[in-house]
């Protein structure tokens, strides 16, 4: 079969790694080490249940609770579901997008909805002459108040069974900039002719400053949340550990694990769409999502994780897909959060990058491409073998488990975005994107390894420090490891996936037995695992690890619920603190300093290898404000006045 770009890349980085510096590993051992009271050892911990919440749909948070429900005298003019994320970082000052929702959503029954067949996640503007997105904000309680205006947008979501389409409610997004570290900031969000929201208070401590950031810097890190009891308890948690900003590393609402009528069992329909050729011959239980889900979502992140006043950075994960039936994938995702992609040379919202003070930050979309076909016939050890992908069909179009690649735009973006690093500016470096290469439980084994081969290299060379992740229900830290092997100039690799959410917590690691081979108890050389992933490799003869042993690069790994603080002491010395939901939070569960060495070739990194021009792109400009909904309805009469109804009425 022919390489798409990702095996090429994959083939190419590794290569490419040999030649850097005429060797493949430093040599060096690593100078991390464990707080007193704590092993450096290999631990792995079985779940411990002490009275927390289960999982499944009986645990999820009643729409009638107050961290989701409606707040109390909302209307269709009322700021709702307030969070800010972190801009980007300039001399002249900090900068945040103040987001919120007005409006209502609505339903559509069987409209001709419209189609962009180039174009994945086209945003509809709203109507400027019907629409008012003000911050007004000021350094003193009570104002006086500085306004900056912004925009707001829509989007359709066409659901697949039923003929329905999703309408959803606006979305506003304000761009604050110059703002000054170390002080509150003040803010109202909304029309001030109809309704601003209440006062919030607004913390940007100096450690986020660049370039003279004051240390230390406490970054929360979170993922794979969700809507229960946990993802409250998890917020809650991350809130009083006082960070100063916080990164989420994707799956958010968990929104398709609803239906189309809201319901927590998939519907598989009883006469194939005709609608759609992809769908047009298949009466197959195709990914479904109740987009209403993802309002709820945004009161929780509001309500429980102080979202109006503790800036986020977010990325996406698989459970943002989310493609209708015309396969526009990431909108529920793309028109509720915003950051200040362009300013990173991103063209592409679903990924960017930022200098959080000490620290460059790069989040990456691990769903940004997809192979051919759901087969690849490799050989292992001198044995052929059909390997499978695991979204049981196309690999892209299908399901919420394509497998994980990065697009060439986005690629060459990222290799741009290393090659610009300035260590003396940020001399930390973490990168994050929503399935972890390196994780040793049994769901998800190895699902990345074609993403791993592909940017491994290159994460190496350029000197990264941590590789953040989420994905797997559960908690697991690494040593520093390339390409399976220990060594103390490689990155860490942190999988935070145990915020909470609605599926629980995944209990099993991928050398139990009789769970990760095709015949019980045979694992050998020749034998992957149940469930074989692309791109697969062996680890001294084995696919995945013999029963019961821990893999060499896993250090500490534990199935609960939790949230973690990464705490940047200086330029070289920082320590990881990871908390679980069943503790007191000032039982800290796992920690570990992680200490930058000076002595390896990639502390800070020379000559960069050879990337294309690093130049912005013409216009980093916010989008003029339009109507280009219009040219949609116009383009298709039939529907002009029931859509247009719905999301300007």
């Amino acid at each position: 079969m022919k390489l798409g770009f990702a095996a090429l890349a994959a083939c190419c980085g590794m290569a490419m790694l040999l030649a850097v510096n005429g060797q493949t590993l430093s040599g060096l051992p690593s100078l991390d080490y464990a707080p007193p009271g704590y092993t450096s050892g290999q631990k792995s911990v079985s779940f411990i249940d002490l009275g927390m919440p289960g999982s499944g749909a009986a645990y999820e948070l009643s729409a009638t609770d107050p961290l989701v429900a409606p707040p109390a005298g909302l209307t269709p003019n009322t700021p709702d579901q307030i969070h800010v994320t972190l801009g980007e970082a300039t001399d002249s000052g900090a900068s945040v997008w103040v987001s919120w929702a007005t409006g209502t959503e609505s339903f559509v029954t069987n409209p001709q909805a419209p189609a962009y067949p180039s174009n994945f996640y086209k945003p509809q503007f709203a109507d400027p002459a019907k629409t008012v997105s003000i911050v007004q904000y000021s350094l003193t309680s009570g104002g006086p108040y500085l306004s900056v205006s912004g925009y707001a947008r829509s989007y359709i979501q066409t659901y697949i069974h039923d003929g329905n389409t999703y309408v959803s409610n606006l979305f506003h997004h304000v761009h604050v900039t110059g703002l000054p570290y170390g002080q509150p900031v003040y803010y109202k969000c909304g029309d001030p002719a109809t309704v601003l929201s209440k006062e919030f208070t607004l913390s940007l401590p100096t450690s986020l400053r660049p370039k003279t950031p004051t240390y230390p810097l406490r970054l929360g890190i979170v993922a794979d949340i969700g809507q229960t009891q946990n993802s409250s308890v998890t917020y809650q948690h991350l809130v009083a550990n006082k960070p100063d900003t916080v990164l989420f590393i994707g799956d958010l609402s968990y929104a398709d694990n609803y239906n189309d009528k809201g319901g927590d069992t998939q519907i598989t329909p009883t006469v194939p769409p005709t609608n759609n050729v992809l769908y047009a011959n298949t009466t197959k239980t195709l990914a479904q999502t109740y987009q209403p889900r993802w309002n709820t979502m945004n009161r929780l992140l509001q309500n429980a994780g102080n979202g109006a006043q503790l800036t986020y950075s977010f990325l996406p994960g698989n459970h943002e897909i989310e493609r209708d039936e015309f396969l526009r994938p990431f909108q529920g995702y793309t028109n509720r959060y915003r950051h200040s992609y362009e300013a990173s040379y991103s063209q592409d919202p679903l990924f960017y990058s930022n200098d959080i003070g000490p620290v460059h930050v790069i989040m990456l979309n691990a769903y940004d491409g997809y192979l051919p076909n759901n087969t690849l016939d490799v050989t292992v050890n001198g044995v052929s073998q059909v390997l499978f992908g695991n979204s049981g069909g196309p690999a892209f179009p299908t399901g919420n488990y394509p497998q994980s690649t990065l697009g060439a735009e986005q690629f060459s973006w990222f290799l741009n975005d290393l090659a610009r690093v300035n260590r003396a500016v940020t001399p930390w470096v973490i990168v994050g994107w929503h399935q972890p290469p390196y994780n040793s439980y049994s769901v998800h084994y190895k699902e990345a390894e074609c993403l791993r081969q592909m940017v491994e290299p290159f994460l190496y060379n350029y000197g990264v420090d941590i590789v953040v992740h989420g994905h797997i229900h559960a908690y697991e830290r690494t040593f520093q490891v390339l390409n399976y092997k220990l060594d103390g100039c490689a990155p860490r690799w942190l999988t935070m996936g145990d915020g909470g959410n609605q599926e629980g917590l995944y209990k099993t690691f991928a050398s139990a037995p009789n769970t990760n081979c095709y015949q019980a108890g045979a694992c050998s050389s020749v034998t992957p695992s149940a469930a074989p992933q692309f791109c697969a490799t062996l680890q001294n003869g084995y696919y995945a690890p013999p029963n019961g042993t821990q893999p060499n690069y896993s250090a500490y790994r534990e199935p609960s619920f939790g949230h973690g603080i990464l705490t940047i002491f200086n330029s070289t010395v920082a320590q990881w603190q990871w908390f679980r939901n069943q503790d007191n939070l000032p039982v800290v569960s796992d920690s570990q300093y992680f200490v930058r060495n000076p002595k390896c070739n990639n502390f800070s990194p020379g000559t960069p290898l050879p990337v294309e021009s690093t130049a912005p792109p013409a216009t980093t400009a916010e989008p003029a404000k339009v109507n280009p909904i219009k040219a949609v309805i116009d383009a298709d009469k039939a529907i002009k006045g029931q859509l247009a109804d719905a999301i300007f009425g």
